[in-house]
């Protein structure tokens, strides 16, 4: 097995479990937008899955990403990178505040 093929098998791997969260995610928790931890974490978990999901059709597929698909992609991977953050920051300054989490 080359290391190309372990990498693939371990992308396929990824991809189940990160495309089955974002599906059941907003199915079990359909308040998760209230709050920006959940925004964070759908956003982020989406990003995720389409990035292995997409690296998987890509080897079906044989042809390359269009340039306006990875850079889509790689956007929504730092959009949820940046909300991920801020979440962090907006919970601990509430938490100091002694406000509830919404």
């Amino acid at each position: 097995m080359t290391t190309d093929d372990v990498v693939y098998t371990l992308v396929v791997a990824g991809a189940v479990p990160a495309t089955l969260f974002v599906v059941l995610y907003p199915i079990l928790s359909p308040s998760f937008w209230r709050s920006w931890i959940g925004r964070a974490l759908e956003t982020s978990a989406l990003a995720l899955a389409l990035l292995l999901d997409l690296s998987v059709a890509v080897k079906y597929i044989g042809h390359p990403l269009t340039p306006a698909v990875r850079v889509s992609l790689v956007a929504l991977i730092t959009l949820g990178a940046w909300l991920k953050f801020l979440a962090l920051v907006v919970e601990k300054f509430r938490a100091g505040r002694g406000t509830k989490v919404s």
